[in-house]
């Protein structure tokens, strides 16, 4: 009885103490807050390191289904968030990224950033960016984030976007390939209305005559429970984005080889910076950089009809 008295006490008197440390952050508050904050640090980058690599496994996986057997027929990359880490101060694109794209500028025939090119989005970054992309032989392709645009209609920084740059979605054709570039935020993350339009014609145009098909957007229009992704913001996002009820109906009428591409994540260290998911037929990807552990990007190459992905961690 005693013992069990004594049992009772000492636990008492633990719990009194633990919520005396906790209220008033006495000895050993620092020292378990700190274990603590290491212990969980720990466990983020290994659930993030067990989550690259099984995105970056299903690249692999998909390329196996491939055979390139000959040197490409071309090759350009697409990169997300290409401005870095929200921490920095840089004008233009990520100088970790700039670098890497000056060591391998030879070896591409075009290029896309997928969107958030600049951090602020004003006629500074714009010129210093302008200045960055004229040491390419290549052209550069956006898909505006909201870094780059806002999130609303007629944003200023829509208009300056525009005045330098030309319309906010548009398509074009490279080797029996489409590329189609999306504004999602032109309707709350959806597509609507005159660009609806436009994707549905340029895919009945098209559909027949080209091998691939590339859709291009900075937001992860196509989120949903089922795909296991953490974008980077929700800005300008809407409560009902029509992706799967009115775009992704698309792909099965005008049959042809998906990739849609996003650019929205990886933004921060220890962040889901790849996404990777093959969809029926469709190839569902995202890339982006941010000052982690995995910046990378992709590099696609073409043979034969196939595509063959590239993560190229840098």
């Amino acid at each position: 009885m005693k013992i069990k008295l004594l049992y009772i006490v000492i636990l008492f008197c633990v719990f009194t103490y633990g919520v005396i440390v906790g209220k008033y952050q006495v000895f050993p508050y620092d020292i378990l807050r700190y274990n603590y904050s290491l212990i969980s640090k720990t466990k983020s980058k290994i659930i993030n390191y067990n989550n690259f690599s099984k995105n970056k496994k299903c690249v692999i996986d998909i390329n196996k289904e491939i055979e390139l057997t000959e040197n490409p027929d071309y090759s350009f990359f697409i990169a997300g968030h290409a401005y870095g880490s929200t921490k920095g101060k840089n004008l233009g694109i990520y100088p970790k990224f700039y670098k890497e794209l000056l060591n391998n500028k030879n070896i591409f025939e075009f290029g896309i950033l997928a969107g958030d090119v600049t951090r602020k989005g004003d006629k500074i970054s714009w010129d210093f960016f302008d200045n960055q992309i004229k040491n390419f032989d290549y052209k550069i392709y956006i898909a505006p984030g909201n870094h780059d645009i806002g999130s609303i209609e007629n944003d200023e920084k829509t208009i300056n976007f525009k005045k330098r740059y030309g319309n906010l979605y548009q398509s074009f054709k490279f080797k029996n390939d489409l590329f189609i570039i999306l504004n999602p935020y032109e309707n709350e993350w959806s597509i609507k209305n005159e660009q609806l339009d436009f994707l549905k014609k340029e895919l009945q145009n098209n559909y027949q005559f080209v091998d691939n098909i590339f859709i291009i957007t900075h937001p992860v229009i196509y989120i949903n429970k089922k795909f296991n992704i953490k974008v980077h913001s929700f800005t300008g996002a809407g409560k009902n984005i029509n992706f799967w009820d009115e775009i992704y109906p698309l792909f099965k009428k005008y049959d042809n080889n998906y990739y849609v591409i996003a650019g929205d994540v990886g933004a921060f260290p220890n962040e889901f910076e790849l996404f990777c998911n093959k969809f029926e037929k469709n190839l569902f990807l995202a890339s982006g950089m941010g000052g982690g552990v995995h910046d990378n990007y992709f590099i696609f190459k073409k043979i034969k009809k196939q595509i063959k992905i590239e993560v190229k961690e840098f």
